[in-house]
């Protein structure tokens, strides 16, 4: 392996490790209550998803009225996928919300929440399958990263860092849904939740699929600084 693809692997693992980590680090000095509010958000996904919703699935792929009925339905399982992670994710912030950090709730504490949700889902998907796979190319599988390109070991990198964008944004609209009892928020959320994953599973072009997450991360950092002016008008 060529000395560009080792930096690349580098830069991905500090864009999925090191950076969700520099940020909640910044965070703390600003404001140290935001720690605690950055560890539920890990620790909300590591419930929601990697102990519960993940275990489910696996334990659904091996039925088989759910493979003829679900999994093996390209547009069904698709929906069923979206919507499923829609549910736990959303769901997992708005109890996490309502019953953990409902009290002395800031813009800041939010974003906290939203990082530490997105990170340790970065550090799940892209760092972790990264570092054991480098581990295993340095002691001797040589052909482990030979069909893999410098391009998409950054690329994976990047989309890290859109998805935590939208993770902070979502977190926010929960948020503010919580403390101002505006429980349609929490309906917007799981819609824009869904609508953010569908076509990724569905439509198979990497230019649509950059282009799309591109304009959510847009649209969800505009939401993220809007509910910065309405939590500072209202608490």
């Amino acid at each position: 392996m060529d000395l560009i693809k080792h930096i690349s692997i580098v830069i991905t693992l500090i864009i999925t490790l090191i950076l969700p980590v520099a940020f909640i680090a910044l965070l703390y000095k600003k404001d140290k209550k935001t720690l605690i509010w950055s560890i539920i958000g890990i620790l909300t996904f590591f419930i929601v998803q990697i102990a519960i919703r993940i275990p489910i699935l696996n334990y659904l792929s091996l039925k088989p009225w759910f493979i003829v009925n679900i999994s093996s339905k390209t547009y069904v399982y698709a929906i069923f996928l979206a919507l499923t992670a829609a549910l736990v994710e959303e769901g997992g912030r708005f109890l996490s919300f309502k019953f953990i950090l409902k009290d002395h709730i800031t813009w800041l504490k939010g974003i906290a929440f939203g990082i530490g949700h997105g990170g340790i889902e970065a550090f799940y998907l892209v760092g972790l399958p990264f570092i054991k796979a480098y581990y295993s190319f340095l002691n001797g599988n040589l052909n482990l990263f030979s069909n893999i390109t410098v391009e998409n070991i950054i690329l994976s990198g990047f989309e890290r860092v859109l998805a935590i964008i939208i993770h902070i944004g979502l977190s926010l609209i929960v948020l503010y849904s919580v403390k101002k009892k505006k429980y349609k928020n929490l309906l917007y959320a799981f819609i824009i939740h869904t609508l953010v994953n569908l076509p990724i599973l569905i439509i198979n072009s990497e230019i649509f699929i950059w282009t799309y997450i591109i304009i959510w991360s847009v649209i969800l950092l505009n939401v993220t600084f809007k509910y910065k002016k309405k939590m500072k008008e209202v608490f």
